[in-house]
């Protein structure tokens, strides 16, 4: 559900899972993308761009992972007043601390839709690990 849908309230996020029956953690739901980029990045999250604005994020970035290169591109936009925000891409999270695994695609198949290029993640495997990274306690 895009923020958009929702009035932009990350409330309504936390409400739609609540209604759905499970919780909702995501520390980074809510800020501007270049802080969200580099907290991900701080934090060890891997995530693919899956989707992208035809008219705000070039096409040059689908299928490629959020990394240093991508929050400088991000950051060189909003400093030239074209920000780039969260409803301009889509993204799949790969590898997270918290994952007991980390998710390889196999296969991606392009697709557009409206005013967005995206990939469809057809086929991919986990790739288990003995522990998670870190361990989460309930404060």
């Amino acid at each position: 559900m895009a923020r958009c849908r929702c009035g932009g309230k990350i409330s309504a996020w936390r409400s739609a899972a609540r209604a759905a029956g499970f919780g909702l953690e995501a520390p980074v739901i809510g800020y501007d993308l270049v802080h969200a980029v580099r907290l991900c990045l701080e934090y060890g999250v891997r995530a693919l761009i899956t989707g992208t604005d035809y008219k705000k994020v070039d096409a040059r970035w689908l299928g490629r992972e959020m990394d240093a290169v991508f929050l400088d591109f991000i950051t060189a936009e909003k400093r030239a007043g074209r920000s780039v925000d969260g409803s301009d891409l889509q993204t799949v999270v790969l590898d997270s601390p918290v994952f007991s695994g980390r998710i390889v695609p196999l296969r991606l198949a392009p697709a557009s839709r409206g005013g967005q290029r995206l990939l469809r993640l057809e086929k991919f495997r986990v790739v288990r690990r003995r522990s998670p990274k870190i361990r989460l306690e309930k404060i």
